[in-house]
Order: structure tokens, then C-alpha cells, then sequence
């Protein structure tokens, strides 16, 4: 899958924890899969710290 598509198949996810304005890192890929990480704003601020698991 590419980087777009990814981030097409990701967008309504993020959409519905009303996180749709993160910003998107489409770029890994863990054998056959590719993982799309989110950095939300939380609360007018960037999340910087810690992944997600």
C-alpha cells in the first residue's frame, strides 16, 4: 500500500475521534504492512511525547 493510500484509509478513523487535523507519518512499514502514526493536537497543543502501541 502506499504512503497515500494509507493515509486515505486512515483519514476517517482519526475523523471519527475527531482527530483529523493530526498530523500523519505514513512512512513505516512492518513486513507487509504499512503503519500510519498520528501526532494530535490535544487540546491546542502538539502531542510530541510517547507512540502509541
Amino acid at each position: 500500500m502506499s504512503e497515500a493510500a494509507a493515509r486515505k484509509a486512515a483519514a476517517p478513523v482519526l475523523k471519527a475521534v475527531g482527530q483529523d487535523s493530526a498530523k500523519l507519518d505514513a512512512t513505516e512499514v512492518m513486513g507487509a504492512q504499512r503503519v500510519v502514526n498520528a501526532r494530535p493536537d490535544v487540546g491546542g497543543c502538539p502531542r510530541t511525547a510517547g507512540r502509541p502501541g
